[in-house]
């Protein structure tokens, strides 16, 4: 939690004077300021516009990005309509019979994406993670339709076609009552979808599973397979929820929340905290080292809470992400953006009191997380961040054929 508080004049201790403002509250607990933002049902004209629309389009597909809503009312939306779902992992969407998992691998590949062009898209969220959608979506040629509470204008690609303020959940529940006279039970289009997730997933897991040595792609991969039906996953900005977006497979049964926006890794540890002494099942985090470290303190919680967070720590000694960008191919990239440390985790941990746990194999991962023990347990994966670059540019590589 961020608070800007106003300090009174003059900014030094006065003597004599206590604190002058009353901190009784509203009576009775009620919020100091209530925010009332209720559910906008759409009109009837906007279902009946949306509901012709997608009658008329096979080629469309429904992209939702990091959003809090009920995913239930978009899935039914896109089988009836017999549309893909791009789903972000944040849009806790990416579960159903259309699910695309490896959209972002795949709109990597030009003649893939070219292949692929939708004439439709209807957006819920804001998408932000994959380049590579971003700029397939964002085609001029594509009529772009997004579905947002407050009607925000979330469009860096500058392209929206129309936004329909309302609640996206109570939307596409309208909309598809209103396809359900004549549902699309299949299509063409979302068959060549499905051959190329099919095809793309199996070269994906199959080259990760190839490998001799824990991988940052893998450890995101498999902590969201193997975390139990009913918990929470909380993923750190930068490369966690990218790794995420990139390298998991769809499952229903699991909430995965992160801090996204201008705040990127501030408060990654007490939000983690947070959200598992909220949480009425079990919680997990992953976290880059650099998340950890800027939020360390969070763990002083720890002495007045009693916490359970399964908490992983891919530990690449700095700024990861930036390795991927034009930045790595000059000289004080390392002082500058890389920013090794040079911590050890394991000191850090006993720091707090934590049991620690060091990744060294592939499948290392799953016996860690099968631990009972209440409390915080830090699980530490090793990687090199040149040796993360060249593992997503092979797995990149290894999706070079599936064209659907």
């Amino acid at each position: 939690v961020h608070l800007n508080i106003s300090f009174r004049d003059p900014l030094v201790p006065v003597d004599g004077r206590g604190w002058d403002q009353p901190l009784e509250g509203r009576p009775e607990g009620a919020p100091w300021c209530r925010i009332e933002d209720p559910a906008h049902a759409p009109s009837k004209q906007v279902v009946e516009e949306l509901g012709a629309r997608i009658e008329a389009t096979e080629r469309g597909v429904l992209v939702v990005g990091d959003c809090d809503i009920e995913p239930g009312p978009v899935l039914d939306l896109a089988e009836a309509a017999a549309w893909p779902v791009l789903a972000e992992p944040t849009s806790n969407a990416r579960c159903g019979e259309n699910a695309i998992s490896t959209f972002d691998a795949l709109l990597r590949n030009d003649t893939v994406a070219a292949g692929h062009r939708p004439d439709v898209v209807l957006q819920i969220g804001k998408p932000g993670l994959s380049r590579a959608l971003s700029a397939w979506v964002g085609d001029r040629s594509v009529e772009r339709i997004l579905i947002d509470q407050s009607g925000a204008w979330l469009d860096p690609e500058r392209n929206l076609s129309r936004i329909v303020t309302g609640d996206p959940a109570l939307t596409c529940r309208a909309v598809t009552d209103r396809l359900a006279s004549s549902p699309r039970q299949t299509s063409e289009w979302l068959t060549r979808w499905h051959d190329a997730e099919r095809r793309a997933r199996t070269a994906l897991d199959g080259y990760l599973d190839s490998l001799d040595r824990p991988s940052e792609a893998r450890v995101a991969r498999d902590l969201a397979a193997l975390a139990p039906p009913g918990a929470a996953l909380v993923a750190a900005s930068s490369m966690p929820v990218r790794d995420l977006n990139s390298f998991m497979a769809p499952r229903s049964g699991l909430r995965i929340l992160g801090n996204r926006g201008a705040s990127g890794i501030d408060g990654f540890v007490s939000t983690a905290l947070g959200v598992a002494l909220a949480h009425p099942g079990p919680a997990l985090a992953l976290t880059g080292d650099l998340s950890l470290l800027h939020d360390q303190n969070g763990m002083l919680l720890l002495a007045s809470e009693d916490v359970s967070l399964k908490l992983v720590v891919v530990n690449n000694d700095g700024g990861g992400i930036f390795s991927f960008l034009p930045h790595a191919g000059f000289s004080s990239f390392e002082r500058l953006f890389g920013t090794p440390h040079g911590i050890d985790f394991s000191r850090l941990a006993a720091q707090y009191g934590l049991p620690h746990t060091l990744i060294e194999e592939p499948e290392g991962l799953a016996p860690a997380l099968t631990d009972e023990a209440e409390g915080v347990h830090m699980i530490e994966v090793r990687t090199d961040r040149a040796d993360n670059v060249a593992v997503h540019e092979k797995a990149w590589k290894a999706l070079s054929s599936p064209s659907g």
